[in-house]
């Protein structure tokens, strides 16, 4: 359809010439039709006087008429052919007033001047020239992009399409250099081949080509999930380094926010979990997988409520931490607060943990067997430490920035023990 347009927009535009100098030419044509017939009306016109003069000069030999009459009959026999003459001169005035123009314009009526081969030149060099712009500075290749996009849609589960969009794609950045979305396409193609490292290659060469801060979040939130999944699910310190570049871009990007969700889940952390899952849903409120979110969000807060109303039986350690926020700390009151129980050099997985925000400061936050996150409770360790942190990023995992504050190592003896912790502003401790 494109060049379908496009010849015949240049059709078009050859009329703009062509049909001028056709014109020009015609006109010519009937002027000089014109300016012939005048001259034969001339020469007519000289003939008859000749004839007419002849037949006079016979009757005045024959005695008809004498001298005096003759030269008046010839008087105005002259006469007479001089209007003749005078009036075909009237009609033509503007042709015989510039007969060296005339002459110039029957030399221009042929196609050979420059006047027409110039312009007749431009045309048909038209479509030439118009390529070898369009080839040098026009969007050619975003065409042939859109139509890599539009099939890489299409692929769904077909491996041999997938395959074959791979090599077009790989050709397409040899030929054109590097294109960030090229490369995002060629990630898709080679997730459906099951290709799932050389997706995170992809996905990682796109994410530093594309600029604008909206498609690069986007493009490393599909990267950071790629590495989440072929890390076992796993907040690994890769992934942890692409959701903090992420985060700096776009603190609400889906991908990362799905990720954050899955890692609460699997430490634990319900209310963390909730909250992330939350975020998504407000992301994507009429997306297919809305009402299975609300479904799962609302499977997360039974288990959270349940987990809260449970009786402790009184056989392990209880700490109280009493969690106050320094005066001069301006927070949002949605910031991610986490306080947690850690072993006296122990694995540094927490032993216990709860989840709050800065709205819920001052706070006393209960810490027993039954906060476990892990395979360990409280009653496993007898010497422990206790840390609440602001996560400005919302992850329970300690990142730069983060505000954290940790209480002196203490034996619980599997009592009840109370602890008092001020956040404030100073470097976070690891």
């Amino acid at each position: 359809m494109f060049w379908i347009l496009s010849v015949g927009m240049l059709l078009l535009a050859s009329m703009f010439v062509l049909l001028p100098l056709w014109l020009q030419g015609r006109v010519l044509r009937v002027e000089a039709a014109e300016k012939s017939g005048a001259h034969d009306r001339d020469t007519a016109n000289l003939a008859i006087y000749r004839e007419r003069l002849v037949e006079m000069e016979q009757d005045l030999a024959a005695g008809l008429f004498d001298r005096q009459q003759f030269d008046a009959l010839k008087l105005e026999l002259e006469r007479n052919l001089l209007a003749d003459m005078s009036d075909d001169a009237d009609t033509n005035s503007s042709t015989k007033a510039n007969a060296n123009k005339k002459n110039t314009e029957k030399k221009k009526s042929s196609w050979l001047t420059p006047v027409k081969l110039i312009p007749l030149a431009l045309v048909l060099s038209l479509p030439a020239v118009s390529f070898i712009f369009y080839e040098q500075w026009g969007f050619r290749s975003e065409l042939v992009l859109r139509d890599l996009h539009e099939r890489t849609l299409s692929v769904e589960s077909n491996p041999e399409l997938a395959l074959e969009l791979v090599y077009e794609l790989r050709d397409y950045n040899e030929a054109h250099g590097d294109d960030g979305w090229a490369w995002y396409f060629l990630s898709q193609n080679l997730r459906v081949l099951g290709l799932m490292p050389e997706v995170s290659i992809a996905l990682e060469r796109a994410s530093s080509l594309i600029e604008q801060p909206q498609d690069k979040a986007f493009l490393l939130g599909s990267y950071a999930l790629n590495e989440f999944v072929l890390a076992g699910q796993k907040v690994n310190d890769k992934v942890r380094d692409i959701i903090s570049q992420t985060q700096r871009l776009d603190p609400n990007q889906i991908f990362i926010l799905q990720i954050l969700a899955l890692d609460a889940e699997q430490t634990g952390d319900t209310q963390g979990a909730i909250t992330y899952w939350q975020r998504v849903l407000q992301m994507a409120p009429a997306s297919e997988e809305a009402q299975f979110l609300r479904d799962h969000i609302n499977e997360l807060q039974a288990t959270a409520s349940a987990a809260a109303a449970e009786p402790s039986d009184g056989s392990g350690p209880v700490v109280d931490v009493e969690v106050t926020l320094a005066a001069d700390l301006d927070l949002p009151p949605e910031t991610r607060v986490f306080v947690s129980a850690l072993e006296l050099n122990g694995r540094g997985q927490p032993l216990a943990a709860r989840a709050l925000t800065v709205g819920d400061l001052p706070a006393i936050v209960s810490l027993d067997n039954a906060a476990a996150v892990g395979p360990f409770n409280l009653s496993s360790a007898d010497m422990i430490y206790v840390v609440a942190t602001v996560s400005l990023s919302g992850s329970a995992t300690l990142q730069a920035g983060d505000l954290r504050v940790q209480s002196q190592p203490f034996q619980h003896a599997n009592s009840h023990a109370v602890i008092q912790l001020e956040i404030r502003e100073q470097p976070s401790e690891q």
